[in-house]
């Protein structure tokens, strides 16, 4: 597992995971590889009107989007 780092910001959380890739690194050359798995999280809100009883109410429903891409 690598470093995980996270941000939240305008309803958006965003995730960066760190790897270094020994194989391909060159210490002795400064050559340093990493990859980054990043996953991004957005809340999507979505306001129903349904009846109950003799009037009207607000149902609000949370949608959790998940994107990934590999870097």
């Amino acid at each position: 597992m690598g470093l995980v780092q996270t941000l939240v910001t305008k309803g958006v959380k965003i995730s960066v995971e760190t790897f270094f890739q020994h194989e391909y690194s060159n210490v002795k050359e400064n050559k340093y590889i990493f990859t980054y798995k990043i996953l991004l999280k957005t809340i999507i809100l979505l306001v129903y009107n349904c009846l109950e009883g003799n009037g009207l109410s607000l149902i609000r429903m949370a949608i959790i989007v998940k994107l990934k891409a590999k870097v």
